[in-house]
């Protein structure tokens, strides 16, 4: 049996930490708002239940800039500049734990404690000020009916990616705090994510396909099957006849032996006693005749012809083993057989080249 591919595994799907975690930033901003209305209310005791509640209609209905509330025997009343002191504290308490912490920290209060974090849609970096602020302001669509958020509910449990309005609007997910860095693979939404599978592997030859015999192993996909005799891998020539020294066939076949191999050629025989001639000459510069004589470095003009310069065919040609020196090349030299050419021993890049 061979492995098939698994779904990529959802970052996002921390729906129930998200829901904890808004529990816990809804409950800490409430006491924060409990505690400010407590602060700015003036509270008067009267005799009976009856009686804070009539003086409590009486101030609601001829007092615009007065709000009272009773309560049992007490009444608690409150200003409309008080009011508005205690809404904008509000809204700057959560403003500052969904905006700007989790601009800058990644996290909100709630999220910190249930180890969430916001990040971008795009590299699953932390998501910044300005997605967060973002993210925050499209409250006012989540929050809807206002005063349960079903719109948010709603569309972080339906949508790919449980992504709320207000991530949608910002390009951002709720993922795991150890996930931040890695680029969210989201099936449906994000490049490489839309199946659940990886991109296929192009095919041998195609650009941007590995070299051969650098393809690893696909999941799903079985190996190979042996490669039957005489047979090569992708990119090298079918062999036609026994390797060099391989083993003959078992019908008796001897063995063929390795010809010499090409190695690098031997100093340059030492000079003759007496010879007083250069031993190096520089390569003829281009469009020069190759058949002048050139001087050493420093040397007078080519004034001698030599005759043309032919490969020898007495002691060289097809059939020759080893390499040759070739004095009038300054060189060695060597039939290849494969090419059908003489070939040349280049010091400088340490290679033969076709003459």
């Amino acid at each position: 049996m061979y492995p098939t591919y698994a779904p990529v595994h959802d970052p996002t799907a921390v729906m129930g930490r998200r829901f904890g975690a808004w529990i816990i930033d809804f409950v800490i901003g409430a006491i924060v708002v409990f505690v400010l209305f407590v602060a700015f209310a003036t509270r008067e005791s009267y005799g009976s239940s009856s009686r804070a509640e009539a003086v409590c209609d009486d101030i609601n209905a001829n007092r615009s800039d007065y709000i009272c509330v009773p309560a049992d025997t007490e009444v608690f009343l409150w200003k409309d500049t008080d009011l508005l002191v205690i809404a904008l504290v509000g809204s700057g308490f959560w403003f500052l734990n969904d905006a700007v912490l989790t601009g800058i920290t990644g996290f909100s209060i709630g999220k910190g404690i249930v180890g969430l974090r916001v990040v971008r849609q795009r590299d699953g970096r932390l998501a910044g000020f300005g997605r967060s602020s973002a993210r925050w302001a499209m409250w006012i669509a989540d929050w809807a009916p206002y005063c349960i958020p079903i719109v948010g509910l709603a569309t972080a449990n339906a949508t790919k990616g449980h992504r709320r309005v207000g991530d949608m609007v910002a390009g951002t997910f709720v993922v795991d705090k150890n996930q931040v860095g890695i680029a969210p693979q989201v099936p449906g939404v994000t490049v490489g994510g839309a199946t659940g599978y990886p991109a296929p592997m192009p095919w041998p030859g195609a650009p941007g396909a590995p070299t051969p015999g650098g393809y690893p192993p696909a999941w799903g996909v079985p190996p190979a099957p042996p490669a039957p005799p005489g047979t090569a891998p992708w990119g090298q020539p079918t062999p036609s006849a026994p390797t060099w020294g391989a083993p003959g066939s078992q019908h008796g076949t001897p063995p063929m032996s390795a010809p010499p191999p090409w190695a690098q050629p031997s100093p340059r025989p030492s000079a003759a006693p007496g010879d007083t001639g250069p031993m190096w000459a520089p390569p003829p510069a281009p469009g020069a005749d190759p058949t002048l004589v050139q001087p050493a470095l420093g040397g007078e003009p080519p004034t001698q012809q030599l005759p043309a310069i032919s490969p020898p065919v007495v002691t060289g040609g097809p059939g020759v083993d080893g390499p040759l020196w070739d004095d009038a090349r300054d060189a060695y030299i060597q039939w290849d057989p494969d090419i059908n050419r003489w070939v040349q021993w280049d010091e400088t890049t340490r290679q033969w080249h076709p003459l």
